[in-house]
């Protein structure tokens, strides 16, 4: 499989995960449990949880169409 997916250091309680996100990253998406970052200089899709236990995530292919076609722009 292609693709260089990764993953970020793990968050504390008291330190937020939001100044571990690419300079360029906006939000694309805010869920009740997920926040969804895109990074263009890094064509990153960032997914990151607001909740201890959230639900699952669920995209559909539509998502990912949107979500590459922000990407490219």
């Amino acid at each position: 499989m292609e693709g260089n997916m990764k993953e970020g250091m793990s968050g504390l309680s008291r330190t937020p995960r939001a100044g571990n996100l690419p300079a360029d990253a906006r939000l694309w998406e805010s869920l009740n449990s997920w926040d969804m970052y895109i990074s263009k200089q890094d064509q990153s899709l960032i997914i990151d949880t607001s909740e201890y236990h959230p639900g699952l995530l669920c995209l559909t292919r539509k998502d990912l169409e949107d979500i590459i076609k922000a990407l490219s722009k």
